[in-house]
């Protein structure tokens, strides 16, 4: 009798202590995702170290936390949000890429591309200088490394080559797979747009896995390397072996999603090409007029315009946004009606007639809702 009773006493304090220790998990678990959640919204404050201007156009920035320390890790891929404060109004918001990568950083490296007319990127342009404080909020985004192993093809398009950078930093320092070949191509239109030309010649000569391809589409007399437009076949025809091989392309969207129907059509799986695009629409040549009515607000003729998005800002529609590039999900609303075409796949789960509006282009006349 008195061992029965000391065997339950034993099971039930056993039973109590896994249940506070599987408590205990949970509420920790719990911090950590609520810890996590709150970082990535909750805005940093940063200054310039330094500044490196490339071309007319293109300038790389390093940033480091204000008062000193360390800044949130982030994976190799991911971007971060400028804040532009404006007077009176929400702060302008940009997305770049982190142009590099850290396992503990102590400074943030952005690649930017100036683009005219744009708010963001004209005033770091102008004002961002060593000493200059800005407001950022942390690391996020869904283009980063899939898989450890494998051949890892890095396609980028101008300045869509600052997140492979961070990626190549990651790969060349991966211990675990040492044999695997990395290939990047960077495409651009003229030689000096080749910001980090120096440093992956450098990485090449140190690592025999390294293929790096810089590609000039309008080259002058004293470039030696390749010319034309990169194409889907051309990557192809220059890899060792296709097989198994995953696919990272971030240029423009028109360019992005010119190159994943390419490699589509020359037989790699969708699941193994991963994109991120960026701004460089151009105007739509529908010459149709589509009414887009937004419940319970106003209506507008859309014409003309590279995505949805321009054609509400232009009839003084207010959306968030971020990325501009599918990204985000800033700016997603309901298309209750309508038809509409993607120009760039979305990198995040929408629901039901969810749509981005900086991703799509009407069809026909549409009816949104939640804008």
């Amino acid at each position: 009798m008195f061992l029965s009773i000391l065997a339950g006493i034993v099971v039930f304090g056993l039973g109590t202590l896994a249940l506070w220790l599987c408590d205990g998990l949970r509420l920790a678990w719990h911090c950590r995702i609520t810890r996590n959640r709150a970082s990535s919204t909750t805005p940093l404050q940063v200054v310039i170290e330094s500044r490196e201007d490339y071309t007319a156009d293109l300038f790389g920035l390093v940033l480091r936390p204000l008062g000193g320390g360390q800044l949130p890790a982030f994976q190799a891929g991911q971007y971060l949000t400028v804040n532009l404060p404006r007077a009176g109004l929400p702060p302008s918001r940009r997305c770049y890429s982190l142009a590099a990568w850290q396992t503990q950083p102590r400074h943030y490296q952005l690649g930017i591309r100036r683009v005219a007319g744009g708010g963001v990127s004209e005033h770091l342009y102008q004002f961002a200088q060593p000493g200059t404080r800005l407001e950022i909020l942390p690391p996020r985004g869904g283009f980063t490394l899939q898989t450890s192993g494998g051949v890892k093809v890095l396609i980028g398009g101008g300045i869509g080559v600052t997140p492979l950078r961070a990626m190549l930093h990651t790969l060349l320092n991966d211990r675990d797979n040492p044999g695997s070949t990395v290939y990047l191509f960077h495409a651009v239109r003229h030689a000096e747009e080749l910001c980090y030309h120096a440093e992956f010649i450098g990485f090449q000569n140190r690592h025999s896995r390294f293929r790096y391809r810089p590609i000039v589409s309008r080259p002058n007399a004293s470039w030696p390397g390749e010319t034309g437009r990169l194409n889907g076949k051309r990557i192809v025809d220059a890899l060792d072996a296709v097989a198994n091989a995953e696919f990272y392309l971030c240029a423009n969207i028109e360019m992005t999603a010119m190159l994943r129907a390419d490699l589509t059509d020359l037989g790699i799986p969708p699941d193994r090409i991963f994109s991120e695009g960026f701004g460089g629409l151009v105007p739509s040549t529908d010459d149709a007029v589509y009414q887009i009515n937004i419940v319970g607000k106003t209506a507008f003729d859309f014409q003309g315009r590279p995505t949805l998005m321009h054609g509400l800002e232009s009839a003084g529609i207010a959306i968030d946004s971020d990325c501009r590039a599918g990204h985000c999900g800033a700016c997603r609303v309901i298309a209750d009606s309508g038809d509409y075409r993607w120009l760039l796949p979305p990198s995040m789960a929408l629901g039901e007639r969810e749509i981005l509006a900086c991703c799509t282009l009407p069809l026909s006349d549409m009816t949104l809702s939640r804008v």
